[in-house]
């Protein structure tokens, strides 16, 4: 599904900060929505999906996830998403990325986020499938009923920040932002926002699977968890 209407995309930029600095300063904004935000952590060991949860990043066992060995990271909602990549000393850079203006978080004393505005041409909606299936037998602790296990026997198992059914599987919803070209008029994907997990639910005539592996910044998304497929909807 596509929306040809030109919509713009709000940016917000902080350089030299730590991923726990930029996480805390972003909290007002990644805390609206009905929906707790959900995070993809990168760390040199393993792929971590985590959610915010009393201003903290938690796992599926309710522990809060350390910043620390985090070489990138995406925190994300419908309204917005945070990414910070890490460029050295602990430190990186840090972009709020919203279709709303005026998303920028306080940030004192330190120094200003730098706003942007980009116009893009229009958007269509995705979605990347999962693999594995709502696995009944799985253990999660605490946060049990906010998380499930999904499991398949090449990938072994991954806990995803969803409620689904027993056997049913899980979906990532993004929406990529389309821009012209210059001087051909070609139109390509020029931004990628991630927005939530939702119960797949297939498609009508026309729909679209095909393999993925990576996001549009080259990174192993749930990707490198999930290692899904991308659906698209006519």
């Amino acid at each position: 599904m596509s929306r040809n209407q030109p919509v713009q995309l709000h940016s917000h930029t902080l350089e030299r900060v730590t991923l726990r600095g930029a996480f805390q300063a972003a909290l007002p904004v990644l805390e609206t929505g009905k929906e707790p935000a959900v995070a993809f952590l990168y760390t040199p060991s393993r792929f971590i999906i985590a959610r915010v949860q009393d201003r903290n990043l938690t796992d599926s066992g309710g522990n809060a996830v350390s910043c620390e060995p985090v070489f990138e990271a995406r925190i994300f909602n419908l309204q917005v998403e945070l990414r910070w990549l890490h460029e050295g000393e602990g430190v990186g850079a840090a972009v709020l990325v919203s279709e709303r203006a005026g998303t920028a978080p306080e940030w004192s004393p330190e120094p200003a986020w730098t706003p942007a505005t980009r116009d893009y041409r229009g958007f269509l909606k995705n979605r990347y499938l999962l693999w594995g299936q709502a696995d009944p037998a799985g253990v999660l602790g605490p946060n049990a009923p906010h998380w499930t296990p999904l499991s398949e026997s090449c990938v072994g198992r991954i806990d995803v920040p969803l409620c689904v059914d027993p056997g049913q599987r899980v979906v990532l919803e993004t929406r990529e932002y389309l821009e012209v070209i210059a001087p051909h008029g070609n139109v390509v994907v020029g931004e990628e926002r991630f927005l939530r997990f939702t119960p797949y639910r297939a498609g009508g005539a026309g729909t679209m699977d095909r393999s993925r592996g990576t996001d549009k910044a080259g990174a192993e998304a749930p990707l490198q968890a999930g290692q899904g497929q991308e659906v698209r909807d006519a």
